[in-house]
């Protein structure tokens, strides 16, 4: 008897997990293009907010970390870092489709939806020393596909 409500219990799980209500409309990938590098400029890190997507799939370059967090009030966030300076790339190859979003229908129309992506910069100049800057990428170097 005991086996049985076992198994009962397990198919009722999986059926539910395979059945969910929350299945996106379209996914589209986000890749990073012609940013604004100064000389020797490195990338450190990455803060993404999106409002009317989430994150459903993010590609982390090797020694990165990142913390994607749930849409709250309609806006998701994502933030990664690059563990070591040797882990700092000087171009956005790292961040060609690196970030899936996945899009529902709540009702309300894409219009809705917004990106803004701030990135850390690193420089170590060898005349005036070590300098970082944060910029925000206008939305002709955020690329979604």
């Amino acid at each position: 008897m005991k086996t049985f409500l076992l198994f009962l219990l397990l198919g009722s799980v999986a059926g539910a997990e395979q059945d969910t209500f929350l299945k996106p409309e379209r996914l589209r990938e986000v890749s990073l293009q012609n940013v604004p590098l100064k000389k020797g400029e490195r990338i450190a890190w990455i803060e993404m907010e999106v409002a009317g997507a989430s994150f459903s799939a993010v590609h982390i370059p090797i020694d990165w970390s990142f913390e994607a967090k749930a849409p709250v009030s309609g806006v998701a966030l994502l933030k990664g870092e690059a563990a070591h300076g040797a882990a700092m790339p000087f171009t956005t190859e790292s961040f060609q489709r690196f970030v899936t979003l996945a899009f529902y229908d709540y009702g309300e129309p894409e219009q809705n939806f917004s990106i803004q992506v701030k990135l850390g910069l690193f420089l170590h100049d060898e005349k005036t020393g070590e300098s970082d800057r944060v910029i925000e990428l206008p939305p002709a170097c955020v690329i979604l596909k």
